[in-house]
């Protein structure tokens, strides 16, 4: 027989959470959640199943519930980037900045090539007047890949709104370079 890591759910389970996925990108979501429930009986502390019952719990507007399970589905597995995600889009939709860009910044440190964290992140700092915390996180994104033009020309209006016109037509340069028609960079 196979053996399955603790933590690695069994093909059984896999089948029944990719089920579970599908019902909720079809809007199915009183299936899903019936779906997740019977799993969540048999394994009551499966980070996925949890962070699919938040994502539900989400659209269902019970974001208290959301939160839990997306925390619960976190102590389970520490490394859980999509569970940061949407714990960071909850905190999003329920205005807490504070708490979006703590959650946007553990994604990054999960995966530093995480490229909608990275512009989710940047671009609230930025809004918030952070200006030189949005320089470095996108800074810090720049060594682990190459920025698209969209964020090069973020990076390059942060290095202006701080006064550094040199530096911040190195970033427009940049973008031109990569995509010569895109017109926001000119």
């Amino acid at each position: 027989g196979q053996r399955f890591h603790k933590a690695c759910p069994s093909s059984r389970l896999l089948d029944q959470l990719e089920q579970a996925a599908s019902l909720i990108a079809d809007n199915r979501t009183a299936e899903a959640e019936k779906k997740l429930l019977s799993i969540l009986r048999v394994a009551p502390g499966e980070p996925a199943a949890l962070n699919l019952l938040g994502t539900v719990r989400a659209q269902q507007g019970r974001q208290r519930e959301a939160e839990a399970l997306f925390l619960r589905a976190i102590r389970g597995d520490g490394k859980y980037v999509s569970a940061h995600m949407n714990l960071a889009h909850l905190y999003s939709l329920m205005g807490q900045p504070g708490k979006t860009i703590s959650e946007l910044k553990q994604v990054l440190l999960l995966d530093p090539r995480n490229a909608e964290a990275l512009n989710r992140l940047a671009r609230l700092l930025l809004s918030r007047g952070e200006i030189e915390q949005g320089i470095d996180v996108l800074e810090q994104g720049q060594k682990s890949q190459p920025l698209s033009p969209a964020l090069l020309v973020l990076l390059g209006d942060a290095h202006l709104k701080k006064g550094n016109f040199v530096k911040a037509q190195v970033q427009y340069q940049l973008a031109l370079d990569m995509q010569s028609d895109y017109t926001d960079a000119v």
